[in-house]
């Protein structure tokens, strides 16, 4: 009798130890990786799919700050090709001085958190001049102010921006 009642007492705890652990070598749904807020998940449009366990989990990705700008033809605007923005920002053109970013000469409307294609930017640039296409981000007053509005930065500290040219 004393040792059936030393097992019903001992059940919970050894249930409790298997409770809240990872799976070997994290594989499987439990991770030690902690899970974004759903504030910070942004699901793909077209989800790929990770094998786990046996079943198909939809591959979740967070926002990242990214831009991309070909090479532009000459003329009264720039045309950002891709942006993503983790937060609402700007996409801020900046003139090559001495091969580094310059004074601003355009700027895009505010741009919301996420992918966004072909951003348009109203600005005059030649062919005898390189640019730089820079993200910046709102202080919150949705107005462009270079003072305000700083450059954004990568997880490496480094200024999130891309050096194109510009053809006749």
């Amino acid at each position: 009798m004393k040792k059936a009642l030393i097992t019903l007492a001992l059940l919970p705890l050894l249930g409790a130890g298997c409770l809240g652990s990872t799976a070997p070598d994290n594989e499987g749904p439990y991770t030690s990786e902690p899970t974004p807020a759903s504030s910070e998940v942004t699901p793909q449009e077209n989800p790929a799919t990770a094998e786990t366990g046996g079943t198909a989990q939809p591959v979740v990705q967070t926002p990242t700050n990214s831009l991309m700008v070909e090479t532009q033809k000459a003329g009264n605007e720039v045309v950002a090709k891709n942006v993503n923005l983790a937060k609402p920002g700007y996409v801020v053109i900046h003139v090559s001085t001495d091969g580094k970013p310059g004074n601003v000469v355009g700027v895009s409307d505010l741009l919301n958190a996420g992918e966004t294609k072909e951003v348009y930017i109203k600005v005059d640039i030649t062919s005898d001049n390189e640019y730089f296409a820079m993200l910046h981000t709102d202080d919150g007053d949705k107005k462009f102010i270079l003072a305000k509005d700083a450059p954004i930065k990568d997880a490496d500290g480094n200024i999130v921006m891309t050096k194109f040219g510009v053809t006749k």
